[in-house]
């Protein structure tokens, strides 16, 4: 049973270390509750430019260069990442060298220079940034599905904003937005590997026991209300079209999540899925084919997507809204049920093989609200999933009000594709 040992300073940073003394490495990774959940349409984008801007200068490190040798002259590898909830800082190294570059990555974090000069020139890295997904048809479907799911609130935007509001940010936007969310309770930080749980507390205590008490602030209301199955279309010269259908479902936290796990996989998760035995053997319409979850703090949605030959469109959107109809209808069989689970459970724990890899996990799951579970207690929740939880949460997701489609290829309209689906479906 792996130990997780947790505490909080009186600023409100929460700690959690993971000591694994088999590791060769060990990981940090900083989280702050802030993501584009908490912007406005004109400031949409401002969490990830922030986290942009970390990489380009301390007092200490002047420069982008003096950050990035810093990392890579100990042999570290280091990133960072924005969602909806959630802004991230990371590295990992040798255990040899944890010590200073932990220290890097708090240098960066605690002591931002955001000069003028830098931040113009990232407004055209992030712009450019913004047209490479606008250019990659599987990501600019997916986009174009969020934004019809949601379209009067934070959860329907782009996490990278739009050239128009990161062409407006100015260094006082961002140290306003800094203030506001990077505070000492809204702050996790996970160390995860081969680390002595009181060392690891201590040089966060060190380090972060000065940063600025403040609660939570609040984030953009969720507006989940849809009555309507809704279709969207954008007509692009492609050799595929490519589709995505989104199902409103429930928040990372739910309990019903292990169940809405089980069924994902019984439905696309592999190559032995339903989908991909149907789309792709059955029909040879289309290379890849799947579904999964997409969780956040406070909603979520079953997700598929499929990249189809244009001709054969039709066909492929009756056949999934088929398949979904009859695992809304039928209960799952024994042998199905349980090789999903332990596809997913494999893959589960296979994902969990480094430093890094660790404390993602448990970081993402106290900045998601949820009660941390160990490995071991995740995999006991999903082999608790029975057949008929998969039903019952297949009947409450797979409802034609709940479902959006849009669709990225040629000699497409909404109105035809929201036929052949539905038809498919049964409706």
């Amino acid at each position: 049973m792996q130990k997780v040992h947790t505490t909080r300073l009186a600023n409100g940073v929460e700690i959690i270390i993971v000591p694994d003394t088999k590791s060769f490495s060990v990981a940090a990774g900083i989280f702050v509750r802030t993501g584009s959940m908490n912007e406005t349409k004109n400031n949409n984008g401002i969490s990830h430019f922030l986290e942009h801007m970390f990489f380009k200068g301390t007092p200490a490190r002047p420069t982008p260069l003096a950050i990035a040798t810093s990392f890579e002259r100990l042999g570290a590898v280091n990133n960072a990442f924005t969602s909806y909830d959630v802004t991230a800082y990371w590295a990992k190294v040798a255990r040899r060298h944890f010590d200073t570059v932990f220290g890097i990555l708090i240098d960066m974090f605690l002591n931002p220079l955001f000069k003028r000069e830098e931040l113009e020139k990232e407004k055209g890295v992030i712009i450019e940034e913004i047209g490479m997904y606008e250019d990659d048809p599987q990501s600019k479907v997916w986009d174009m599905l969020s934004s019809a799911m949601y379209p009067s609130c934070a959860a329907g935007r782009n996490v990278a904003g739009t050239v128009k509001t990161v062409g407006s940010f100015t260094r006082g936007n961002l140290l306003s937005y800094h203030q506001k969310y990077y505070t000492g309770g809204n702050v996790v930080i996970v160390i995860a590997g081969n680390i002595a749980v009181s060392h690891g507390v201590k040089l966060v205590r060190d380090a972060f026991s000065s940063l600025k008490k403040q609660k939570t602030a609040k984030k953009s209301p969720v507006v989940e209300v849809q009555r309507r199955h809704v279709s969207i279309a954008l007509k692009r010269v492609l050799d595929q079209t490519h589709l995505a259908i989104g199902f409103k479902a429930f928040p990372y936290a739910s309990p019903d999540k292990y169940a809405l796990m089980v069924f994902s996989d019984i439905l696309g998760g592999g190559m032995s899925s339903r989908l991909f035995q149907r789309v792709r053997e059955d029909l040879g319409a289309a290379y890849y084919v799947f579904a999964s979850p997409m969780l956040e703090a406070r909603f979520g949605a079953l997700g598929i997507g499929a990249g189809v030959t244009p001709s054969k469109l039709p066909i492929v959107l009756k056949a999934i809204g088929r398949e979904l109809s009859l695992i809304a209808k039928e209960r799952v069989g024994k042998e199905e049920l349980t090789k999903s689970k332990e596809h997913l459970i494999g893959k589960f724990l296979l994902s969990l093989e480094t430093a890094d890899d660790l404390a993602m996990f448990y970081g993402k799951q106290v900045v998601m609200g949820e009660k941390i579970l160990t490995p071991e207690a995740l995999v006991g929740r999903i082999k608790k999933v029975s057949a008929n939880d998969v039903l019952s949460v297949a009947r409450r997701v797979i409802r034609r009000q709940k479902s959006t489609l849009s669709i990225l290829g040629p000699h497409i309209e909404s109105r035809s594709a929201q036929k052949y689906f539905l038809e498919g479906m049964g409706v």
